[in-house]
Parts: C-alpha cells; structure tokens; sequence
C-alpha cells in the first residue's frame, strides 16, 4: 500500500527527533539542535499538531529549548520555551525550561514566576511518588534562584509583590503619603541591608530572602505582614504618616488573625505565644514609625513611640530589642511627655488590655479581677525598671496561676517625697467555683489585712531586683478581689481590640476625602546611582558594595585574587567602563551590528580627547574630553560585529605617579569624562594588579620588608613574653620560700596571693 507523504514526514521527524535525544545524552548539544530543528521544519509542514506521531511539536520545541541552554544560547531558549508554552499552558515543563532560560539570561525575577507556573501545574495532588517528586524539584529551583538573587532583586519583587495585593484589594492603598515606585525599592533595599546587619544569628543572607521564598510557594503574603512590611518600607522612604496607619492596620489585622483563630478552634498554648510575638513585633514595627527620624520632624512623637514599645515589651519581655528600644526613647522625654506616655498607655485599653479575650473559646470559667497596692517607702520612680516590673509582674502571674504574665498589668504608679512609691497591679484569675488558685487569692486578701503583710509580698515576689531597687521596707498593702464574669462576656462579642475601627466601615484616621493623591513625604529620600549604575561585563546588575564610614575600598595587586570585574554604566545605556591602575576600558553600547570597521566608523584618540562615529559623520556613538591623559600610541580599539559592541583599551599616562610614586591611589580616575558624574570612591574595589613595572617592584620590596619586620617583631615579643614568664615564675619561687622560710608553712603563690594559711608546719 503506497505510504502518505504526510505519515512518512511523522515518520522522518520522530526518527530525528529520537536521534536528537540520544545526541542530547552524549552532549553532544549541536548536532541535537540541527536535528530538532529539522523535525520541527517537517512537524510544521506536515500541519500536524494532533495527538499521535504529529503532536511533538512541543516536546521538540521543549527538548530544543533543553539543548540551546546547555550551549549557552538562552535568548533563543527563550523563543522556543515560550512556544512550548503557548502549545500546551498545562504543561508543567513547558513553563521550567522558560524559567531555564530567563534564569541564563539573569532575569531572574521573570524566573521565578515561570518557576512558581510549573510549580502550580505538577500533577502533585494526585498523590503519586513521581509528581511528589517532581514538585519537590521545582520547589528546591526555586529556592536556589531566590539565594541568587540580589538584594535590590528581593527588593524589587516585594514592591512588587504589594503593588499586586493593593491591586487585588487584599490591602488597603497609601492615601496619606507615598513616593515612586523606585524610591519604594531603594527604601525597601535599605530596610533589608539594616535588618540583616541588625540581625544577631550570624546568618550569610537576609532573612526576606527565606521569607520571599515562602510567599512564593504560599501563592500570598498574608494581610497583617503586607502591612508590617509596608510601613517599614515607607519609614526608610520618610513618608512617616503613611508607615503609622499601615503598622496600625498590621496591629489591627493581628488582632484580628487571632481572635477569629480562637473562635473557630479555641485558644491554645502554641497559638497564645506565637499571637503574642507578632503583637510584639507589629507593636515595635508602629513605634518605629514614630521615632525613625530626628525629634524636629513634624512626624515624630517620642510618647506614642515610647508607649508602642512599652506594649511591645509587655508582649514580649524576652526581646532584648523591644527593650533597648525602650530605654533609647524614654530617657529622651520630658516629664510632661512622661506623663502622657502614661495617659496613652490607658487610653490603649484594648485588645489584650481589656478583659474580653479572657474568656474565648471557654465555657465554665470565672474571671476575678484583684486589684494590689504596695507602698514601697524608698521607692523612686527611677527604681522601678523593667527588669522589677517583670519580676512583679512575673511572680504575682506564677503565685496566683495565670495563663500568661499578660494577666497582671500595672494598673496605676503614684509617687511622692513623703509617702512613697505605690504600685498598683491589676490581676486577672481564671478558675472554677472553688479552685486552688481562687482560694489562694482570698487568702492572700486576709493576710494583707495582717501585720505581716511585707513579709508575705517578699514571699511571693522571686528574684532580688525589687528589694535592690525599691527596698525592703513596704509602708502600706491592701488587694480587691471581685468576680467581673459577667462583664467580660458582655464585651466578647465586640471586637474591641486597639484600632479595630481601621478594619469595619468606620473612617480611618487621616483619610484622604474624594480623589485626591496621597501626598509626597516632608523629607525625601536620596536615590543613588542617578547617573549611573554599577553592572558586570554582561550588562547584569551587580550587588552593591558594602559601604563604610570611612569610604573604604579593598585593593587588588593580584591577578589571581581579583573578583569579577564591575563596570559602571551611564544611565542611558550609551557605555560602560572600567579601569585599573594602567589602563581605562570602554564599552561602546550602541554601536550598530555588522559594520565592517575600516569602512564604517572613524575613530579618534588624542591624550585627553576620545570620539567614535560613523564615516559619514551622521552617527557620533561617543565623544568626549577625558578626565585624565592617556598615550594614544600605546592605546588601541576592537570592534565585534556580532555583537556591535566596540571596546577602547586606553593606555593611562599616570602623571600622578611621576611625583607621588607611594601613593597608588593617585591614578584612579574620578570619572571617565570631564562632563561625567563622579564615581563613588568605595563603589568597587581597586584594581593595582597592572602597576609600571618599576612602582609594582618597588611595592613587592616594600611588602617584603615589611612581612620582614613583622616577623621579627613577632619574633622579639615572643622572646619578651618569654623571658617576663621566666621571670614571673622565679619571683613566685622565691616568695613561696621566703614565706617557707619565715613561718614554716609550705604555700602555694596561688594560696599567698589569696591570703591562705596552712595548717601543716614544718620542723627546722
């Protein structure tokens, strides 16, 4: 029977195909491309694109795709895998190889996403080893694209990230202050660089990049931490006003988080800690807001700052942030703004300051409230720290079994020079009809009316820091105890929390009335890199420079320990360059593709003047009055027609050198052109390894020299620390003798220097 042309063409191309694979598990990469590439000419002549021998179009293109990555041509991975992508959008690998791709063209960014694609889309919930497998593949990718990634690239995908729930309506727009999306990357760069410099595990990376790898794979970033993160974002911006509502909002939304938790499945004990960490971080995120900048800004209010923090430590006492923060901002108030700190603190009796959530989630219980005052005599206000509010607060919770040391907060604190210091601490009992711990209240009620009360408060209180600070001599004690059940159950249901109003149909505070634009911050921010950036010899951004107080760089005079070389491009993309001690290296960028160079373009050096243009003079692709000389006849020029790029090699003249030959830091040039924007001193490190001949074997002698003395003066301190050691051990010697010699009692030095006596005597 005669064969169709359009089966024997199926025929052909899946024997290619075949051949390509096996060519593509020898490596052998571009015998495999040619022959996918013929399969595909005849997949697409044929117009087979059913199911059967003609439906590999996408598995050509996929596997192509494969074999163009592994040779390093990813633009054109890019066009197949994308082609693979329109041909089957299910198609979990389709959407990998894309990200193989964009992750070889160093977008990363885009890589991700095609990554979180193929992840969404394997077949893992039909609970098969082999789709567990491959999810699990995708998902380690991801991770390791994340750890890739720079820090303005985290950046950027959290701005983002935001943008995109602000767009979805999962959290509120900026309607107070805000700036541009770029101001929003650098501020939210800066807040990464300070939190990971602040952190104190000794991790390599920021802890946002664990955190990005996480709202990848949860497909979200939950309501309560979007707006945590965009008021630390908009605090590094300055908008000041907007990062206060958004941390309020977070606080809020906490609130919320929680409370509907314990609605839904009861309270519990790893849920009450973790909801009280994040309290205390949100808490600590809004006192921030306050306080980020100098005390003249019309936004800064040191009392609501210093009274978020006192919440933040209430929360959680254990954070030694929350309470260097504390102490930073309290000892700067007046004692008017002390007093308000005060009154804030009980107009803040929401949420965990009320009584409300005492009783979620439970039937059967009594809540008494009992309210003790202590006159300590020598008591100052001074004296009452943090670390004797935490021992009062700590032993009255374990003495009376409360849940938590959220149960027994300060209720009032009064001073005077005749009277005294008097604290008054309210305390919550949760218990049955005749519990231990109710019991223990009454009778702790009866023996305050004794005269022994002082001793049964010291009998309680565990720890030394309020006698040391107080003292011991109580004046006066007295405690209320009252049964407030049925209150409390009147409040449960309302959500009375601090700043519940931000989240139901209420106005929140300083909205924004109509359709007018949030407006821009008091202060604003300084963007750098305006005039340029620093990128890498392929033209991909590299991370940013550590930056030091005192504008410091590391220097290279070997070839061997050098980094990657980093160039600085102007920001209209025209060049970029870079330079070590001897030569300057431009990168022309916008020079057209396949010029024949001797006939096409015109090139001019002269010692302090550079120009590149067509022969027609029509195009000048760069032209400009040097910063510095330079020696055109040692100095040359190449031109890729591949690429179009066009590369100068320019030859220092280092007149600097001539007088001042010690100090190398004399050659670097400031900028490339007179008319140029100076580059930072500290941006990158420097590049020596190319010194004249006779400054790099004046330095090695030098260095020798040096190593020389360092040697011997180790050598000589060593000898002096032995020979100090010999002595010491001599003058010890002869003090135990002596000491032998005059009382007949054989000591040790360590004995006689402690004052010992011995008891066994020696006859002479």
């Amino acid at each position: 029977r005669k064969m169709g042309t359009e089966s024997l063409g199926c025929m052909k191309a899946d024997y290619l195909k075949r051949k390509a694979d096996g060519e593509v598990k020898k490596q052998n990469y571009r015998d495999a491309i040619e022959h996918y590439t013929e399969a595909l000419k005849l997949l697409e002549a044929n117009g087979t694109k059913t199911k059967g021998q003609g439906g590999q179009n996408h598995l050509v293109l996929s596997n192509r795709s494969l074999a163009l990555t592994r040779c390093g041509r990813y633009a054109s991975a890019l066009e197949d895998a994308n082609r693979c992508v329109l041909l089957k959008p299910r198609w979990a690998k389709a959407h990998w190889r894309k990200a193989q791709a964009l992750k070889g063209l160093k977008r990363r960014a885009e890589a991700l996403e095609a990554l979180k694609a193929s992840y969404d889309r394997v077949d893992a919930p039909r609970g098969d080893d082999e789709g567990d497998r491959e999810r699990e593949e995708v998902a380690k990718e991801i991770r390791r694209v994340v750890a890739s990634m720079r820090r303005e690239e985290i950046a950027q995908w959290i701005v983002n990230a935001l943008a995109k729930l602000q767009e979805g309506g999962a959290i509120k727009a900026a309607t107070l202050e805000d700036v541009s999306k770029e101001e929003k990357v650098e501020a939210c760069f800066r807040h990464i660089k300070i939190s990971h410099q602040q952190d104190q595990s000794g991790a390599e990376r920021s802890v946002y990049f664990d955190k990005v790898y996480e709202w990848l794979l949860d497909s979200c970033i939950c309501d309560r931490e979007a707006y945590e993160l965009r008021s630390a974002i908009y605090c590094k911006a300055k908008c000041l006003k907007q990062a206060q509502a958004d941390a309020m909002l977070a606080v809020a939304c906490t609130h919320k988080h929680y409370s509907d938790a314990a609605n839904s499945s009861g309270p519990s004990g790893a849920t009450t800690v973790a909801k009280y960490k994040d309290l205390a971080r949100t808490y600590c995120q809004l006192g921030v807001a306050y306080t980020c900048e100098k005390s003249d800004h019309d936004d800064v209010d040191l009392a609501q700052g210093v009274k978020c923090f006192s919440q933040a430590c209430e929360y959680d006492s254990k954070e030694d942030k929350y309470q260097s923060k504390l102490k930073e901002f309290a000892e700067k108030l007046s004692p008017q703004e002390t007093a308000r700190v005060q009154d804030l603190l009980r107009q803040a009796q929401a949420g965990e300051y009320k009584h409300s959530h005492l009783l979620q989630g439970e039937r059967g219980v009594q809540i008494h409230q009992m309210i003790v005052s202590i006159t300590f005599r020598e008591g100052t206000r001074g004296g009452l720290t943090a670390a004797v509010r935490e021992e009062l607060r700590g032993s009255f919770a374990k003495h009376f079994m409360c849940r938590s040391t959220l149960d027994v907060q300060f209720a009032f604190i009064k001073f005077s020079e005749a009277g005294g210091l008097t604290v008054g601490l309210e305390i919550h009992i949760r218990c049955a009809a005749d519990s231990a711990n109710l019991r223990t209240a009454k009778g702790f009620v009866k023996d305050l009316c004794s005269p022994s009360y002082a001793s049964t408060i010291y009998s309680i209180i565990e720890g030394e820091n309020t006698e040391r600070q107080l003292g011991r001599s109580i004046q006066a004690a007295s405690a209320e105890l009252s049964d407030i059940t049925e209150s409390v159950r009147a409040q449960q249901g309302t959500d009375d929390f601090e700043f519940s109003y931000l989240l139901g149909g209420k106005a929140s505070a300083g909205r924004v009335e109509g359709d007018q634009k949030p407006a821009r911050p008091k202060t604003e921010i300084e963007l750098p890199y305006k005039m340029y950036k620093l990128v890498l010899a392929d033209g991909s951004p590299c991370e940013r420079a550590e930056k030091h107080g005192f504008a410091m760089s590391r220097v290279y005079y070997s070839k061997a320990e050098l980094p990657d070389e980093v160039y600085a491009q102007l920001c209209d993309s025209s060049l970029r360059w870079r330079q070590s001690s001897d030569e300057v290296k431009i990168i022309l960028l916008q020079v057209p593709r396949g010029l024949k160079a001797s006939r096409d373009l015109g090139v001019q050096m002269l010692p302090d003047f550079v120009k590149c243009a067509s022969r027609s003079g029509e195009e000048v692709y760069f032209e400009g009055k040097l910063c510095r000389g330079i020696i055109p006849e040692q100095s040359m020029w190449e031109y890729d027609a591949d690429t179009g790029a066009l590369t100068f090699y320019l030859k220092k003249m280092n007149l600097e050198l001539l007088s001042k030959s010690y100090q190398h830091a004399e050659m670097w040039w400031p900028k490339l052109c007179v008319h140029h924007t100076e580059i930072q001193w500290d941006d990158y490190e420097k590049d020596y390894s190319d010194l004249p001949e006779p400054i790099m074997q004046q330095y090695e002698k030098n260095e020798i020299q040096s190593k020389l003395l360092n040697n011997l003066e180790y050598k000589e301190r060593l000898k002096n620390e032995a020979l100090q050691e010999s002595d010491e051990l001599r003058k010890r010697l002869r003090q135990e003798r002596l000491h032998e010699m005059r009382t007949g009692q054989s000591l040790s030095w360590v004995d006689l220097n402690q004052g010992k006596k011995s008891k066994k005597r020696i006859g002479l």
